[in-house]
């Protein structure tokens, strides 16, 4: 299967907004994965919200049409036991002090 990469900009609340709204018109499972150390974790609807926070650490998430196939050891390992999985990542917001000219 090829592989393809569309990047885009979204505000946590636009992402949020988006993935409750796919996972509603296809019944996906969601997938959250933690580095360092590494843990995945199948996410229920109720815990969507915490992976949007800016302190969460979760950062990605991974869409499976089917339930997904647990546990795994690596994201690598995810991929290969998941084949057509969906991946999100969730950038972090960065906040610039406004400067004012003078």
């Amino acid at each position: 299967m090829t592989d393809i990469s569309i990047q885009f900009l979204a505000l946590p609340e636009e992402l949020l907004s988006f993935v409750r709204q796919i996972i509603a018109d296809f019944g996906l499972h969601v997938i959250a994965l933690r580095f360092r150390p590494f843990d995945v974790s199948e996410l229920s609807e109720s815990w969507l919200d915490g992976c949007f926070l800016d302190d969460s650490p979760y950062k990605r998430l991974h869409f499976t049409i089917g339930k997904p196939v647990l546990p795994v050891a690596h994201e690598l390992d995810l991929g290969d036991k998941n084949p057509d999985s969906l991946r999100l990542d969730i950038g972090a917001l960065e906040r610039f002090p406004i400067e004012h000219g003078g």
